[in-house]
């Protein structure tokens, strides 16, 4: 095990973290590769005499690619030069291949659910006082106090909403965006009572209707927006396929590469904020396996660079039965 090819092969990549010069070293990066894979058998050996768990994992199983997710970096090189692994008893979560991103849906699909309730809750609440007043009913005249705690409550849950967007956006999930357009709700129904007061403290005792007329109309736009973010949510669940402007590009892609003369067969699915590809790519039947393995693999590599590391990117080789 020589550590001088790793720190020599990722020194070299950090000076030239380009997709032509990184394809054009393949060699020194198998090498440096197989003397990373040598250090963490070691590691893990060491590891096991006191954790036995972990001392079933071959160290490939428990590596990650050095591709990066640039999408939400300042920093755009498309490779990190550092070696990276993960040990422990579990692996990669062997009860979960493709990962946990389904939770973070089904998170977001609950919060847009409980928006729903919300806005049904304060449609009721206004209809049910609509309906009082008409038959007679008085509606209390709020105070000054009530109107000044109603404009404090839409100026904290306003923020509340920018900075949770914000930070969601920032992330790519959408449970952090649904949960910030929860905040968002709060500052709506809290203008709807403020629409009231407001109306019954200018105009008199027989305005205050205006607060639960308010109320009805804030909770259509909080169910419409509770219901916008549920149904791509549910999609996804239900393993509805990328946009078709996606598998578009994700075809171009692959046409890119070199050696390949077809893909058929695409499949895609999002699962929370990474994608999961697979994909029949075409290419040459004279080919050795191995060219064919390499090919493949740089329209992998490419699909990734665009869409993240994080995308799980499955292709199955055939051979050009017109070439033949």
């Amino acid at each position: 095990m020589d550590t001088k090819v790793i720190l020599d092969y990722l020194t070299a990549l950090e000076a030239n973290n380009d997709r032509d010069w990184y394809h054009a070293h393949k060699e020194e990066r198998q090498a440096a590769n197989a003397c990373f894979e040598e250090l963490l058998q070691a590691l893990i050996l060491r590891i096991g005499e006191f954790d036995p768990g972990v001392l079933p994992w071959p160290p490939k199983e428990l590596t990650f690619k050095l591709v990066r997710d640039t999408r939400f970096s300042k920093d755009k090189s498309p490779y990190n030069p550092a070696f990276r692994a993960h040990i422990s008893a579990k692996g990669k979560d062997r009860d979960h291949s493709f990962g946990h991103g389904k939770f973070e849906t089904l998170a977001t699909l609950i919060v847009s659910i409980i928006l729903i309730i919300v806005g049904a809750n304060l449609m009721s609440g206004g209809i049910k006082s609509i309906i009082n007043v008409l038959n007679g009913g008085i509606i209390p005249k709020p105070g000054y106090i009530a109107a000044a705690a109603a404009v404090i409550s839409i100026a904290a849950k306003e923020i509340l909403y920018r900075v949770t967007a914000k930070v969601g956006k920032e992330a790519n999930s959408p449970a952090v965006i649904a949960n910030a357009w929860h905040h968002r709700s709060d500052a709506l129904s809290s203008i709807g009572s403020l629409a009231g007061i407001s109306g019954a403290i200018l105009l008199g005792d027989k305005w205050t209707i205006l607060d639960p007329i308010a109320s009805c109309i804030i909770s259509v736009a909080i169910i419409i927006v509770g219901v916008k973010m549920a149904i791509p949510n549910l999609a996804e669940l239900l393993e509805a396929s990328l946009p078709e402007e996606m598998e578009e590009e994700i075809v171009r892609i692959a046409l890119s590469v070199d050696g390949v003369n077809d893909i058929h067969d695409l499949k895609t699915r999002r699962n929370g904020i990474s994608v999961i590809i697979d994909a029949h790519i075409v290419v040459d039947p004279q080919m050795t396996v191995t060219q064919a393995h390499e090919i493949a693999t740089q329209a992998e590599d490419r699909i990734r660079e665009k869409f993240g590391q994080q995308t799980q990117v499955s292709t199955h080789i055939e051979p050009d039965k017109t070439s033949r």
